[in-house]
């Protein structure tokens, strides 16, 4: 806005000298110049200069020797102030949508971190139940010696789901146990299959050896009376017969028993595997709202800064 000038002239028309009040009210009084003999020129030659004077002020433009300049000039400081007003106004409105949009930011920002604090409690919980897991059946698979390769595997799976983070991040990048940990799953199913196969061709030979045995049996019957060799030998048959059906009977619970511990222990492997990769999947999902969180922080603060210098 441009400042309004009104300039009076040191001397009026009738030579006397301006005097402003010192009480500051606007109020001002013309005194009597002191004798023109006394300022060693005479009246008409003051009268002169100050017409001189007059013509250099207007050249000059001096609002108080051009009304419709003055009356110009305070319109347009009228319309530079109703303008300078519209933009205060603006830049207040500006402000106020920032502040709100702000404020918008930090609740959504609170939502996600008490969101993201929930998703974590929930991941410590299933690591700590994946830890405990892990230790347990490491500790069983211990005690025997044939099962020193799931021992490593449970034991690393141990490592992996532990409340080290550190320790965790490391061991769950080693590649090389991943895959020795699903080969040596894949191989217990080819050794279950196997072995399931080994018992039925022996359950078909004990087939084999029952009908065998009623046909000595029935032989037995009709050679009891008259050969006592042909009865020694039957008895030696049966009794190989009976340690063949004890050996099968041995040999099939221990299938069954060695194919249920396989089946657990693949469900178990299965499922600690599964819940491996969905810790995976929530450490990540946390990296990324924290990364988004830390960006919508800064973004937060060079607004701040950048409303704090609009303000200024």
């Amino acid at each position: 806005m441009k400042p309004i000038i009104v300039m009076f002239p040191p001397v009026n028309h009738e030579g006397r000298r301006r005097v402003d009040d010192p009480r500051g009210i606007g109020y001002t009084r013309w005194l009597p110049s002191p004798p023109w003999k006394a300022n060693g020129i005479t009246l008409e030659e003051r009268i002169e200069q100050m017409q001189q004077e007059r013509e250099e002020a207007f050249k000059l433009h001096m609002p108080y020797h051009n009304p419709s300049l003055c009356s110009t000039t305070a319109d347009e400081a009228l319309v530079e102030r109703d303008d300078a007003l519209d933009d205060v106004r603006k830049l207040k409105r500006e402000l106020q949508d920032i502040k709100t949009g702000v404020k918008d930011e930090i609740h959504s920002l609170r939502a996600d971190l008490n969101l993201i604090s929930t998703e974590r409690d929930v991941m410590r919980e299933t690591l700590a139940a994946v830890h405990s897991a892990s230790g347990t059946l490491a500790e069983r698979l211990d005690d025997e010696a044939s099962y020193g390769e799931f021992y490593d595997m449970f034991k690393w799976l141990w490592a992996c789901s532990g409340p080290d983070l550190d320790r965790a991040t490391v061991e769950s990048q080693d590649s090389i146990k991943k895959n020795r940990l699903i080969e040596g799953l894949v191989k217990a199913v080819i050794e279950a299959q196997s072995v399931k196969a080994d018992l039925c061709r022996e359950r078909q030979i004990c087939g084999e050896l029952r009908q065998e045995a009623a046909s000595l049996k029935a032989k037995l019957e009709g050679l009891k009376k008259s050969e006592s060799d042909a009865q020694a030998q039957l008895v030696v048959k049966i009794e190989a017969l009976r340690a063949a059906e004890v050996s099968c009977q041995q040999t099939k619970e221990g299938l069954e028993s060695a194919e249920r511990r396989g089946v657990w222990l693949t469900g178990q492997v299965r499922e600690m595997q599964s819940l491996v990769n969905e810790k995976d999947a929530l450490v990540q999902k946390l990296q990324r709202e924290v990364s988004t969180a830390g960006e919508d922080a800064r973004d937060l603060e060079e607004r701040d800064t950048e409303g704090m210098h609009a303000r200024g």
